[in-house]
């Protein structure tokens, strides 16, 4: 626990990248090192990718450091904990690694993110439950469904759940300013399953 909290630089509860990546240049001396490592662990560990780890993900991260090491934690915890204390200088070479890793990590999570999301999309495209709904409320049958359209769509559903009609009103203005990609004021079907998406 006392090397978590060690790692957890800003005392939020949690480890970023930037934490693990900074942690391991303390301990190894070295930052290419500790940013390959860190990018390494991290994607491996970092089971929900939410970019934190938390407490069990940093224990199974330290273990895999162990491993990679050959030594027992309990040889190993203790000299990481005491590298932990003294601060490293790091030069312009050293920040830059830490940037251009730093920036990779965000960059392969962020695609990461955007192909998760299209599989969602292509699973809601696919359920037959969302083509029923959008012809319903595709009331004119034109395979767009309008602002008006989304409009009544949304207050039907509303309706069962006891919102207003302003809060019917929000919510499609939100929806159309969030997924009419290409700004026609209406939803085709991938634009209503990410909709669907989003709001299930």
């Amino acid at each position: 626990k006392q090397l978590y909290e060690l790692f957890d630089d800003d005392d939020d509860g949690t480890i970023s990248f930037e934490e693990v990546a900074l942690g391991f240049y303390k301990i190894k001396g070295n930052m290419s090192e500790a940013t390959k490592l860190a990018m390494e662990l991290v994607l491996m560990t970092d089971e929900d990718d939410n970019r934190r780890i938390d407490y069990n993900e940093f224990v199974r991260l330290i273990m895999h450091v162990c491993a990679l090491e050959g030594e027992k934690s309990e040889d190993l915890i203790p000299d990481f904990i005491i590298a932990m204390y003294f601060e490293r200088d790091t030069n312009l070479k050293d920040r830059s690694i830490f940037m251009i890793a730093n920036e990779d990590y965000n960059v392969y999570q962020d695609e990461k993110d955007s192909l998760n999301e299209a599989a969602s999309i292509m699973d809601a495209l696919k359920y037959s439950k969302t083509q029923k709904l959008f012809e319903l409320w595709d009331t004119n049958n034109n395979e767009l469904i309008s602002w008006e359209e989304l409009a009544i769509g949304c207050r039907k559903f509303q309706q069962t759940i006891g919102m207003d009609i302003n809060s019917t009103l929000w919510l499609t203005k939100q929806v159309m300013h969030m997924f009419d990609e290409d700004f026609n004021r209406s939803l085709d079907k991938r634009e209503f399953a990410r909709f669907l998406v989003k709001f299930a």
